[in-house]
């Protein structure tokens, strides 16, 4: 059974409630139907990557063992809990759950394998490379934006990268557009690399949230749920007739129902 998306807003449980499907022996088709409408609510928002993550260039540590969801090894102090991570012995979308030292941390997931051969670590996916206008705006096409890490120039004759001065930066979290207050952006086309924290959250006792994008996001995932569950385990279907050469056709449909295409409008990117 594949690994559930860490970017889903529907988790295994609810939907197994919702579907009426309480035991485990189609565990792996809502799976599939989760992990697949995850995909679907970013590829039909225009790319947008729409749940709460860290967008942060990769840095490479060296761990000694991976035991369970437990590291050891150095550099840890460095980077920062819900970063995404690769290494040779983990699942797909493990991240950093909590950071106990510079030589200890505990993962999100437990590992496919525990290793006490040193290995190396990649941790960050990336962060977000944007064209530099020669003003004090930022503005980030992932949002809303909730951390700001930092925001880097490169020199297009050397590829230098020298960091911009946020201190005392102004967000407008929802928009996503990052007002320097210190510095401006040199023009340049992808001369802009920004560090940060964006996308929609579920509130918790210890930090707000996006309660109302939330539970909209997460009730269209189930609906879609429903749908990619019933094509795929149930072989359903859903048929359209289509007009080739003035006969009338009926073939197997990708669209999605009106009502979920309706509800991911809000949601869809806008062109700049």
């Amino acid at each position: 059974m594949d690994e559930l998306s860490p970017y889903r807003f529907v988790e295994l449980e609810d939907l197994r409630a919702y579907m009426n499907r309480p035991g485990v022996g189609e565990d792996a088709a809502l799976v599939a139907a989760i992990n697949a409408s995850t995909a679907a609510l970013e590829l039909r928002t225009g790319g947008r990557k729409l749940r709460e993550r860290l967008y942060l260039e990769p840095v490479v540590v060296a761990c000694s063992s991976i035991t369970g969801a437990a590291v050891v090894g150095t550099g840890f102090s460095a980077l920062l809990a819900g970063t995404d991570v690769v290494a040779p012995g983990l699942k797909v979308g493990t991240r950093i759950l909590s950071i106990q030292s510079n030589t200890g941390m505990t993962l999100d997931k437990t590992a496919a394998t525990n290793t006490s051969t040193p290995v190396s670590m990649t941790c960050g996916r990336g962060g977000i490379w944007l064209d530099g206008d020669g003003s004090r705006f930022i503005v980030v096409p992932e949002f809303p934006v909730t951390t700001l890490y930092g925001a880097k120039y490169r020199d297009p004759r050397d590829a230098t990268r020298t960091s911009l001065d946020v201190t005392n930066a102004r967000i407008d979290a929802e928009a996503g557009i990052i007002e320097l207050a210190a510095d401006y952006t040199p023009s340049g086309v992808g001369n802009l690399l920004v560090e940060c924290k964006a996308g929609y959250r579920k509130s918790t006792g210890q930090a707000f949230g996006h309660d109302s994008e939330w539970e909209w996001l997460a009730r269209l995932q189930t609906r879609m749920c429903e749908v990619l569950f019933s094509d795929e385990k149930l072989h359903v279907g859903r048929m359209s007739d289509v007009s080739l050469s003035g006969q009338s056709v009926r073939l197997a449909s990708m669209e999605l129902p009106a009502d979920i295409e309706e509800g991911l409008a809000h949601f869809r990117r806008v062109p700049l």
